[in-house]
């Protein structure tokens, strides 16, 4: 938390939680969340994207290690967002 995050960290981040679910990630899914982090890196799409992608895959690949990480849902569900229906 003494560290402002950047787009280098995140990047480095999600190399690393590829590398573990990479084992049973084929190879042209991989090339494509490789490719999500490259156009993350160079600020073409939001860093949800990359996430997403890859907490896709570790729920596929049952990566829990990975998948349980706080970093892929760092607050509590009741803090998300919600469709408010005016009543």
């Amino acid at each position: 938390m003494s560290r402002r995050t950047t787009v280098g960290r995140h990047v480095n981040v999600l190399h690393h939680c590829l590398g573990m679910v990479g084992a049973g990630v084929d190879p042209v899914r991989r090339a494509d969340l490789l490719a999500v982090i490259d156009a993350y890196r160079a600020r073409e799409v939001a860093l949800s994207v990359p996430v997403a992608l890859l907490l896709h895959h570790a729920r596929g690949e049952a990566a829990a290690y990975v998948r349980d990480q706080t970093y892929f849902a760092p607050y509590p569900s009741g803090l998300g967002l919600r469709n408010h229906v005016p009543g």
